[in-house]
């Protein structure tokens, strides 16, 4: 077994490689594969997180094939490794797209998006395509200047979140997901 602890350390340190290599990355690193790189706000912090996620699974890996040196040929052991080599994975993949919605750019609505006297049924549609829940409020504000004046939205890619607004767009979203009936 210690052949099978040599080829784990190998897999570990490619994955260490994928995270020093992202580290020093100077665009935008990808993830999935054949998923293009997100559009970020600081490429640099970006590139650090999942350089650390990669080499954080990497040190995780690593460790869980230790049990390799002294299991013999055909354990059963074996698959609670393989089990928890399947656990990293998905909580890789959720660390990462946390990271993701941290330095993903936020999406602009802007007037050909509906915003205007004219569009705002649109606009709801746009920023609330769900039905209202039962004791649920939805609520859009444009404070501080003229619906005609305002040149966009901030949207949030994650539902149920507040939408912060950028004073240079003078404008907000709020979507609050549910309030209790009194």
């Amino acid at each position: 077994m210690i052949i099978a602890f040599g080829i784990w350390t190998i897999a570990a340190f490619v994955f260490a490689g994928i995270g020093i290599s992202a580290g020093k990355s100077k665009k935008p690193v990808g993830f999935f594969t054949t998923v293009e790189p997100p559009k970020v706000t600081d490429v640099k912090k970006y590139n650090h997180a999942v350089s650390l996620l990669w080499i954080v699974v990497a040190l995780i890996f690593e460790a869980m094939g230790f049990p390799f040196l002294f299991l013999k040929q055909n354990s059963p052991f074996v698959f609670l490794i393989v089990f928890g080599v399947v656990a990293l994975v998905i909580g890789m993949m959720i660390a990462y797209l946390r990271i993701e919605e941290k330095y993903a750019e936020k999406k602009l609505i802007t007037n050909d998006d509906g915003i205007g006297e004219d569009g705002l049924i649109r606009l709801g549609q746009v920023l609330f395509p769900k039905p209202l829940g039962i004791n649920q409020i939805w609520n859009m504000n444009f404070p501080g200047c003229p619906l005609t004046e305002c040149k966009g939205l901030l949207r949030a890619r994650k539902d149920g979140n507040v939408i912060i607004p950028s004073p240079e767009w003078k404008s907000s979203v709020m979507h609050v997901p549910s309030v209790d009936a009194q």
